[in-house]
């Protein structure tokens, strides 16, 4: 049975060993990140004949002095420029250079910016972002200065934000999907999370029960009608608009004909009412 490698293998290691070379990773890194099998990735780079790229000497007085004179990060820097920035940190450190902090010193002024934070009364985000501060590296500090603080799960601190949420929705008075449009809240997760939650509807106020002695007389004008009116006279194309105080409109449109005869029977019963009294 023929052992030799076909040539279809050749070209796809050619073309995986040509893409680490030019990515300037190592090989193990670079394996790691494209999901390669190790083993056969340095079998076939030692068959191509792929050499190891020449490990570059940086000269690090002059990357520093280019850092300063930038004024980025070093990280942001070393990004732009391809330079790993491990080199630096370490050049800075055997050099005691003065933008290297000892460990000491790094953690009194974090410790410091923690002690600021909790007097306040920003959430670790909300701080971060002001002061322009890594929220990963603040949360890591943060954990480091309290370790026996209790913390909340993710769940349970929606459970918290969502409940606020319902109790001010149920004291406004709103409708669910009003109240989402005015909040600026998304529907379907209002929903979800008043399912979850078991949020019944609140019960909404009925006035009337409130207020059986209320009078509708001091809320309508009355209209009288008389059966001498003559509604025959009324334009066949034209129409009756009543705009309510609440901003409603109400069109009455149509054949006239129809609309005589519902009121003349309106009126006859008010005659025929005040006549039996």
């Amino acid at each position: 049975m023929d052992s030799t490698p076909s040539d279809q293998d050749r070209e796809k290691w050619q073309k995986i060993c040509e893409g680490w070379q030019i990515s300037g990773l190592s090989g193990k890194k670079y394996c790691k990140r494209e999901k390669i099998p190790m083993k056969p990735f340095y079998s076939w780079r030692k068959q191509l004949n792929f050499l190891v790229p020449i490990k570059v000497i940086y000269n690090w007085e002059e990357v520093n002095n280019n850092v300063e004179d930038s004024g980025l990060s070093v990280d942001r820097y070393c990004k732009e420029k391809g330079i790993p920035p491990s080199g630096l940190y370490l050049w800075r450190r055997k050099i005691n250079h003065p933008a290297y902090i000892k460990p000491k010193e790094r953690y009194d002024e974090w410790i410091e910016i923690i002690k600021d934070w909790e007097a306040g009364s920003l959430t670790q985000r909300a701080y971060c972002m002001r002061n322009g501060l890594s929220p990963p590296i603040f949360n890591r500090w943060e954990r480091r200065h309290n370790p026996h603080k209790i913390r909340k799960t993710c769940h349970e601190e929606a459970v918290e934000r969502w409940t606020k949420i319902f109790e001010d929705w149920k004291e406004s008075g709103l409708s669910k999907f009003t109240y989402c449009q005015r909040k600026g809240v998304t529907h379907s997760c209002f929903y979800k999370w008043a399912r979850r939650l078991n949020v019944l509807e609140p019960i909404r106020p009925d006035f009337t029960r409130q207020r059986p002695d209320i009078c509708l007389e001091d809320h309508f004008t009355p209209i009288p009608f008389s059966s001498d009116i003559s509604l025959g006279s009324l334009p066949a194309d034209k129409k009756i608009e009543i705009t309510l105080p609440q901003g409603h409109h109400l069109h009455i449109e149509g054949q006239w004909e129809g609309l005589n005869a519902w009121v003349d029977l309106l009126v006859r019963s008010e005659t025929n009412d005040k006549k039996e009294i």
